[in-house]
Parts: C-alpha cells; sequence; structure tokens
C-alpha cells in the first residue's frame, strides 16, 4: 500500500520505538467559536436534551452580539426553514449544528437574517447569520447559542479549551479524532 511518505529502512525501525498501527493514530482538533460572548461546557445548557447530548457533544455561548460567523472553512449542508440553526460540515470532514437560541423554532424565523444556503462553501469568518439578540432573549426560553457535534464517533468527546469570555473565531474546544494514514500525509490534492 502507497502511504505518500517514505517507510524508514528495517534497521531503523528496530532502533526505534515500535510502529504504532494507523489506524489508531488520533490528532487533535481545535474548535474555533462562531459566537463572541461567554462560553460554557454543553452540561450546563439551559435545556435538558442538549445538556444531556441527547443531539451530540459540544459547548454553547451566551452571546454578547447576533453575528454567527464560519468557524472553519467547510460547507453549510442545511438551514432550518425557520432559520433557527444551521447544519455545517468543516472541511476536515467535521459535522455541527449550530443553534441559535433556545425553543426558537417557535419564533418561525422572526429575528434571524441568514446569509448562506444548502450547499455553500464558506471559508472561515464568513458571515453565516446575523440575529436579534434582544429579541432571541426576550422572546425564546435562553439566547444561549450552541455549537452540537453531531458526527462523533463512539467514544469521542468534546473538551473545552477555554471558557468564560470568548471572541469569535478563537479557540474554545478540541476533540481526538481518527486519523486516516494516507489521507494525514497528503491533505492537499495533488493538482
Amino acid at each position: 500500500m502507497e502511504t505518500g511518505f517514505d517507510a524508514p529502512a528495517e534497521t531503523e525501525t528496530a532502533a526505534a520505538e515500535p510502529a504504532a498501527e494507523p489506524a489508531g493514530r488520533t490528532e487533535k482538533r481545535e474548535l474555533c467559536s462562531p459566537f463572541s460572548g461567554e462560553a460554557h461546557p454543553i452540561t450546563e445548557a439551559p435545556d435538558a436534551a442538549f445538556a444531556g447530548k441527547m443531539m451530540g457533544d459540544g459547548y454553547f455561548v451566551y452571546p454578547e452580539n447576533g453575528e454567527v460567523l464560519a468557524p472553519s472553512d467547510g460547507e453549510v449542508m442545511f438551514v432550518f426553514d425557520t432559520k433557527h440553526a444551521i447544519g455545517m460540515k468543516a472541511a476536515d470532514g467535521t459535522e455541527y449544528l449550530l443553534h441559535i437560541g433556545v425553543d426558537t423554532v417557535a419564533l418561525g424565523g422572526k429575528g434571524f437574517d441568514v446569509k448562506v444556503e444548502n450547499g455553500q462553501k464558506v471559508k472561515k469568518g464568513d458571515k453565516l447569520m446575523q440575529f436579534d439578540a434582544a429579541f432571541i432573549k426576550e422572546n425564546a426560553t435562553s439566547d444561549a447559542c450552541l455549537v452540537v457535534f453531531t458526527g462523533l464517533q463512539e467514544g469521542q468527546e468534546i473538551h473545552m479549551e477555554t471558557t468564560g469570555h470568548v471572541k469569535a473565531l478563537a479557540v474554545v474546544a478540541s476533540y481526538e479524532a481518527a486519523v486516516d494514514a494516507e489521507a494525514s500525509m497528503d491533505p492537499e490534492p495533488a493538482l
């Protein structure tokens, strides 16, 4: 099997530590916040379903403004008809849901101005949405903005790197991801 890198000679391998199985390799993936505000682990979410990780692990931010930025390069997988949530897939394959407020589906889209559409490619920092923070705070159960990682494998969990005040696009959490040996050696396809 071609791996895209030169394997060490057998004498070098014997002298070095034993080779690890490629399938068992992991890498730390840092997760940036789409929001500025106060970051918290999802277990503290003001909603039992989110706090119980029923939709997945993650974190949430009490927003200081109504701006939602793409936390990484990726693709918009779907925008809810009620505009309160956006499903995303990062360029590295990480799948996540951005959910603005708690019980905001009941607002029927009022207070939300979505700037993207299904299938759209985005770059880190692109504006995904603008929402009326005061309206959401007044008319929803909570204004907590949740980032829920929906595609984590069994045993994967989100680790908070920071809590408290964060700026949008700052690293707020991380997780360990399995690395495909072939793909990890050449992340950019040859042109």
